[in-house]
């Protein structure tokens, strides 16, 4: 089978474990949002990720997923990568993580700490990024209008990081604590 073109950015987003199931406009909010993404409008990447579903659906690599009710507005069919997508893209799901014994708590910790490693290298990024955005339209004001969309999307991704980063702090602390 040929892989089919999906832009880095879509890909890591599918294989990020955040997108077991998902509907289209989840995944364009998802890939707008991203600090990397080129499309200059929420539309203009609406129609790069749909471009994209209609590819996998085609090569039979996401399917309906028909276990979950869509969320929402019900509008929007929700989908779930394929095992042909996983073998193809050499990914490999992760599954909930639900500690029940000694071995799977372990486990969950250091899947959260994995995690948590991941995300605070993500937020370094987001904050150089933000910290670049700033020193340049310090250099070029002139170009602010085009700068500021960007700062925006880095500021809000650098938000969302920091998020993510407190939340898998705070559950280990619990955990520590039992």
């Amino acid at each position: 089978m040929i892989k089919p073109k999906i832009k880095p950015e879509l890909l890591r987003l599918l294989t990020s474990g955040k997108f077991d199931a998902f509907t289209c406009p989840e995944l364009t909010q998802a890939y707008f949002a991203l600090p990397t993404c080129t499309s200059p409008t929420e539309r203009a990447a609406s129609q790069i990720v749909g471009r994209v579903m209609r590819s996998l659906k085609a090569s039979g690599l996401i399917e309906v997923n028909r276990g979950c009710a869509s969320k929402g507005n019900g509008r929007s069919p929700q989908y779930r990568l394929s095992g042909g997508f996983c073998q193809l893209f050499e990914y490999t799901p992760i599954t909930g993580i639900q500690p029940s014994s000694v071995a799977d708590e372990s486990d969950f910790i250091e899947g959260l700490s994995e995690k948590l490693h991941d995300y605070k290298v993500e937020l370094l990024e987001a904050i150089g990024e933000v910290e670049e955005y700033e020193v340049i339209s310090q250099a070029s004001p002139d170009k602010m209008p085009q700068i500021h969309e960007l700062y925006r999307r880095a500021r809000d991704h650098f938000s969302k990081t920091q998020g993510r980063v407190r939340a898998i702090e705070t559950m280990l602390l619990q955990v520590a604590r039992r």
